[in-house]
């Protein structure tokens, strides 16, 4: 049996005219229905109300996220905070959260293991910059200072600071979560050895005075950060009310 190649095009031209036309019409409306369904499901599956109904992992992110500031009318929902502005960034994220779905389908998620990964953290804080540099921001300074900003690790390396660094938990806070809460709450200094980033997020909270006078100091953007003129082991920050006795600076002089 020999198949034979039919040109669509050719058919399509040897139809009668009244055929064409309504063969054309039909497609467009068909193509019309198709993409305004895709956009609609599109639109619903980046939603909060798909985010915190459909996923039974996200309803306690769902319930903080409206407790706070950083609502659904503030930001538009979770797609505001969680996905980049433009069509690529938008398919990007679908297929980075496929697995997601994969766990919801035909796993067990834990709801406290959903955490934002590196490449979701970017997206978020360059969300943050975005919206902050154009509206609900009072001090403008604070946001090319924070994108200056950064602190050298223990082995040396430099790393910036970025927004979620300070401001942790910032849409879904939850204090179950949150290490330095029970220290804010009773204003102690818990006797254990942080990170500089750790010093930021909990002092952004608990003195933010302090936090800003190093933010406007030239210090960030040396990379000099909390250990440079303190001790992150806040054992020994108790012991002598400052932590200069174990600071890099104090040790390097001696």
């Amino acid at each position: 049996m020999r198949l034979v190649w039919i040109n669509p095009v050719r058919l399509y031209r040897s139809l009668p005219r009244r055929v064409r036309i309504c063969t054309a019409v039909g497609a467009i409306v068909v193509l019309a229905g198709v993409g305004y369904g895709a956009l609609r499901a599109d639109a619903y599956l980046t939603s909060e109300g798909f985010c915190s109904s459909a996923c039974h992992e996200m309803e306690n992110h769902a319930r903080l996220f409206r407790s706070q500031r950083h609502s659904v009318s503030m930001v538009g929902g979770c797609a505001g905070c969680h996905v980049p502005p433009g069509p690529v960034g938008h398919v990007n994220v679908k297929i980075a959260s496929a697995p997601q779905m994969w766990e919801h389908a035909f796993g067990e998620p834990d709801p406290a293991a959903f955490q934002a990964g590196a490449s979701q953290l970017r997206i978020i804080n360059e969300r943050c910059i975005d919206c902050h540099s154009r509206r609900y921001t009072v001090d403008l300074q604070h946001i090319p200072l924070s994108r200056w900003a950064a602190v050298a690790t223990v082995k040396g390396e430099v790393v910036p600071v970025t927004c979620t660094d300070c401001h942790r938990g910032i849409g879904h806070y939850d204090g179950r979560y949150d290490r330095y809460a029970p220290a804010n709450e009773k204003r102690e200094a818990p006797e254990e050895t942080f990170t500089d980033l750790d010093c930021l997020a909990c002092h952004t909270a608990a003195t933010p005075e302090v936090v800003a006078g190093w933010l406007n100091s030239r210090r960030p953007r040396r990379a000099m950060g909390c250990r440079t003129c303190h001790c992150l082991d806040h054992k020994k920050i108790n012991a002598d009310g400052t932590g200069k006795k174990c600071s890099i600076r104090t040790m390097n002089d001696e």
